[in-house]
């Protein structure tokens, strides 16, 4: 190995954390553009800048469909710390992506045994009954699974800094 294989190899390592911190920024707009947009009645687009919205959608959408599969599948990026923290990621994503479906159907199913209608309760209830394409369905998945993916990768480093 030459002296100029370390300094690259550390830019490398470097960059994996570099983009997750980005990927983690800006999906953690995208989440708050959500929740403001599942909070608020009216249409968020009227109430912020045209431009804000599209721009967080636009850089969301490419960090979910580009980067961030890039950085579940580069390997080459990841030292032997990067890769035991992805392969825990990966782990808690697993256990994650098998219970949150079983949560929202209990969650539904209470509210449904108890209140009635899910199409009359509060937005937070209401997507469940929203009728969506199969393509936007798979996006929303593809993108929630990103989502998850970021918050568990950071918290489990934050928590492995402490």
């Amino acid at each position: 190995m030459s002296k100029t294989d370390k300094p690259l190899k550390a830019i490398r390592y470097r960059s994996y954390f570099w983009l997750m911190n980005f990927s983690a920024v800006v999906m953690s707009l995208f989440v708050l553009v959500i929740l403001a947009d599942f909070a608020i009645e009216e249409d968020l687009q009227k109430m912020l800048p045209g431009p804000l919205v599209v721009t967080i959608a636009v850089v969301s959408q490419i960090v979910g469909m580009i980067i961030l599969p890039f950085l579940l599948c580069a390997k080459f990026m990841r030292d032997d710390y990067l890769d035991a923290l992805w392969r825990r990621s990966i782990a808690v994503l697993a256990h994650a992506t098998a219970t949150i479906p079983l949560a929202i159907f209990a969650v539904t199913s209470i509210y449904y045994l108890g209140v009635g209608k899910l199409s009359e309760g509060p937005p937070l209830i209401r997507w469940v009954t929203n009728k969506v394409s199969v393509g936007s369905a798979m996006i929303d998945i593809w993108i929630s699974y990103m989502i998850l993916f970021v918050a568990i990768f950071q918290f489990l480093r934050w928590r492995d800094s402490r």
